[in-house]
C-alpha cells in the first residue's frame, strides 16, 4: 500500500469536503481510515488512532461492533481517557438506545473531567430519555454552557427543551439571544471527525446561526403571544 501523506489528505479534505460528491467524500473517509489503520499497525496502543477509527467505524461506516472494539481498546490502554468514553457513549446512545451504558460511561468521564461540555450535553439528553427530570436536564445543559458558552448547539438544545415543555419562555428567549452572540469563526476541519464534531456536537460548524434558530424564534413568539392572550382573558 502506498504510504498516505496525512498533510496532503487533510489539505484535500479542507479544499473539497463541502462541495465533494458523496462518492468523493466516502473515498476521503476510506483514505483517512487506511492512514489510521497503518498507525495502529505501527503502534497498537496509538490512542488517537484508536479513537478516530472508532468514530469512523460508527459514523459514517455504521460498523458498530468495530466502533465499540476500537473505543474500548482506547479506554483499556488509557483508563482516564474522556474522549473515548464520550464517543463510546454516543455510539451506545444513538445506535443501541443503551441509555444506562451510555450514562455510566458519561458519569465516569465527568468523574475524570467534570466540566467537559460534550459529556454534560449528552448526559442532559439521556436524562430526558430516561428519568425525564426536566430540572436536572436543564442543570446539565447550563453546566455545559458555563464550560463552552460559544457552542450554539447547547443553547439550541436547551431552548428547544424549554419550548417543548413550556418550562420557561423567557429562559428560552435568553438562550436564543446568547446563541446569536456566538462568534462564528471560519472553521476548516482537517477530517470528517472534526467536521462532524463542529457541526453536530458544538454547532460552531453551522453556516448561518439566525437561519438555524429561526424555527425556535418563531415558536417563542407564538408562545409569548399565547401567554399574553391568556393573561388578557383572565
Amino acid at each position: 500500500m502506498t504510504k498516505i501523506d496525512i498533510a496532503e489528505l487533510e489539505k484535500s479534505y479542507q479544499l473539497t469536503a463541502y462541495r465533494a460528491s458523496s462518492g468523493e467524500r466516502y473515498e476521503m473517509h476510506e483514505q483517512y481510515r487506511s492512514y489510521l489503520e497503518e498507525k495502529i499497525k505501527e503502534n497498537p496502543r496509538n490512542i488517537h488512532a484508536l479513537i478516530h477509527l472508532g468514530i469512523l467505524s460508527w459514523e459514517p461506516f455504521h460498523e458498530d461492533e468495530k466502533a465499540i472494539e476500537y473505543l474500548g481498546r482506547a479506554i483499556e490502554y488509557d483508563p482516564k481517557n474522556v474522549e473515548a468514553r464520550f464517543w463510546l457513549a454516543t455510539c451506545y446512545y444513538h445506535d443501541y438506545c443503551a441509555y444506562e451504558k451510555a450514562r455510566k460511561l458519561l458519569q465516569e468521564a465527568m468523574d475524570i473531567e467534570p466540566n467537559r461540555p460534550e459529556c454534560l450535553q449528552l448526559f442532559a439528553i439521556i436524562i430526558m430519555n430516561t428519568s425525564k427530570d426536566l430540572d436536572e436536564a436543564i442543570r446539565y445543559y447550563e453546566k455545559a454552557i458555563q464550560s463552552a458558552p460559544e457552542w450554539p448547539m447547547t443553547h439550541y438544545l436547551l431552548t428547544e427543551l424549554c419550548i417543548k415543555f413550556r418550562k420557561d419562555v423567557n429562559l428560552a428567549e435568553f438562550h436564543v439571544q446568547e446563541a446569536l452572540k456566538c462568534m462564528q469563526k471560519t472553521i476548516k476541519p482537517k477530517n470528517f471527525i472534526e467536521e462532524y464534531y463542529e457541526r453536530v456536537i458544538t454547532g460552531r460548524g453551522w453556516k448561518n446561526l439566525e437561519e438555524e434558530f429561526k424555527p425556535l424564534i418563531e415558536k417563542i413568539k407564538w408562545l409569548k403571544g399565547f401567554e399574553n392572550d391568556k393573561n388578557r382573558c383572565c
